[in-house]
């Protein structure tokens, strides 16, 4: 178990709120959470510990803890982007095949340079869509997987 700690060290409440949003945990803090649940075993269980270096009542740790939670569950949900970027993804791969058509219908009237041209024209946004499938996509998987990961940890405080 020692190997799937997530040590979080604080030095004063700043260093965890959001300086706009006091019911939500810190952009800096988040980062810091995925990237070191991203090191860990997939598998096991991940126990958070927190130390303050300050006096802190049980309500604010409590607070704390459902603050780290809630941030969990918020990103597994997921975006209302996500559909948006679906649609955008669909919209290029019409508009690559579109350019790759001309390009062949050019290519029958033996205009070789302006085929060429809609060909590559065609090509980058249907190499778009293959980029974020197998990088974006593949790593936003694996980061829903660590959150639903974290959503079932262990928090405790020091």
């Amino acid at each position: 178990m020692k190997n799937n700690i997530i040590y979080i060290d604080l030095d004063n409440r700043d260093e965890y709120i959001n300086k706009y949003d006091d019911s939500r945990i810190c952009d800096e803090l988040h980062n810091y959470i995925i990237e070191e649940a991203l090191k860990l075993n997939s598998k096991s269980k991940i126990l958070i510990q927190v130390k303050f270096n300050y006096i802190v009542t049980e309500q604010e740790k409590n607070k704390l803890r459902m603050m780290i939670l809630n941030d969990f569950k918020n990103n597994i949900k997921g975006d209302i982007n996500k559909n948006r970027d679906i649609i955008k993804d669909i919209f290029f791969v019409l508009i690559g095949l579109s350019c790759i058509v001309i390009s062949i219908m050019f290519g029958y009237l033996n205009k070789s340079i302006i085929s060429e041209l809609f060909l590559i024209i065609g090509w980058v946004p249907i190499w778009e869509f293959v980029g974020n499938i197998l990088f974006i996509e593949t790593f936003e998987v694996e980061k829903k997987r660590k959150y639903k990961q974290l959503l079932n940890s262990t928090i405790k405080f020091k």
